[in-house]
């Protein structure tokens, strides 16, 4: 199974810096095409926000031949949407998998205080100020299809899912989500466990992830059978010769917009140090290859002759300035493919 993710970013950033001309439609068209380039069996997405970028994402993708399923974070007009597209079939070349199954989950806590899901639309993580919990009054979702081999009969579950930003709630929401590997046998109705991927925005920070407490997270995606598919290669035409970072200490998922507010500080900081996104599987997945991350390109990469005396002067990382302005999304594509274990 091939599958692609993206945040495809917001507009309330990227037209602040060139105006229509970084205008959503304009992006995803974009977006769509270097996806298209990869041909992937499920694509999933993330931070549409609303209901006419919906529209857009549906008919563009619709065009390509996917069908497509969103997945709202709450009922208001300007909510974000998860995104999961299935391909049917494009260039003339079937999808050898088919949707069985779907299920729209709420990330929250149960009684006990154990991040999980639930169906009820109104689920939320609530605030526990003698916790450090500010809470999440707006929900955010997680979308999931059950996808089954057209010849094999075998099932994967596919989730689309995007966390808060900061703090102790969007540690909540990322054990939630994954909570879903736990879920599994509810879902697809039969007695052994699915294997599942899990895709989108963690929003995990490098200091984060370099923290102490960051064992803890490990574990705990040990003890569901999971585990985090490792970057392995970045492409970037014009970058070098070759076009291909391979460089794991270099290789990020996103580098914010010139008018983002936190911008100044990330700027001065490694690529590599931004691996805010993830693509989490089973164990029983084998992906040889890791993922493959690409920033999409809206223009040439910018020379770093072109580099002001005040950005060297503050350390503006290279690499950054090179992307820093031109992208169709201030996060970055990400593909991979999964093979089941006993299955070619």
């Amino acid at each position: 199974m091939a599958i692609c993710n993206l945040v495809v970013g917001l507009d309330t950033a990227s037209k602040k810096v060139c105006g229509d001309s970084l205008s959503f439609i304009q992006r995803f068209i974009m977006q769509v095409g270097m996806i298209l380039c990869l041909l992937p069996d499920v694509i999933t997405l993330q931070e549409i926000r609303g209901k006419e970028n919906k529209k857009i994402v549906r008919e563009k993708l619709k065009e390509k031949g996917y069908e497509s399923r969103f997945f709202h974070n709450n009922d208001s007009d300007n909510t974000f949407y998860n995104c999961i597209g299935i391909r049917s079939s494009n260039f003339g070349k079937d999808c050898s998998w088919k949707e069985v199954g779907s299920k729209h989950y709420w990330t929250t806590i149960d009684d006990a205080g154990v991040p999980c899901l639930s169906e009820n639309k109104d689920a939320r993580i609530p605030a526990i100020p003698e916790k450090g919990v500010e809470g999440d009054e707006w929900g955010r979702c997680v979308g999931v299809t059950v996808l089954q081999h057209k010849t094999s009969l075998k099932k994967v579950i596919v989730a689309s899912i995007h966390v808060v930003p900061f703090g102790e709630t969007k540690v909540l929401q990322q054990k939630a989500c994954l909570s879903l590997a736990n879920m599994t046998r509810g879902i697809t109705g039969e007695a052994k466990d699915c294997p599942v991927i899990i895709a989108g925005d963690f929003n995990f920070f490098d200091e984060e992830r370099k923290s102490k407490s960051f064992k803890d997270w490990e574990d705990y995606v040990l003890a569901l059978n999971l585990r985090e598919t490792p970057l392995k290669r970045m492409e970037i035409s014009g970058i070098n010769e070759k076009g291909v970072i391979e460089d794991e200490s270099l290789i990020g998922t996103y580098t914010p917009w010139s008018t983002d507010k936190y911008a100044h500080v990330i700027y001065k900081q490694p690529l590599g140090y931004s691996k805010l996104n993830a693509i989490f599987a089973s164990n029983e997945l084998q992906c040889k290859d890791g993922v493959t991350v690409q920033p999409i390109l809206m223009k040439h990469l910018n020379e770093l002759s072109k580099m002001t005396p005040e950005e060297k002067k503050t350390g503006m990382d290279e690499l950054r300035f090179r992307l820093k302005d031109i992208l169709a999304s201030d996060h970055f594509l990400m593909s991979a493919e999964f093979t089941l274990s006993g299955h070619q």
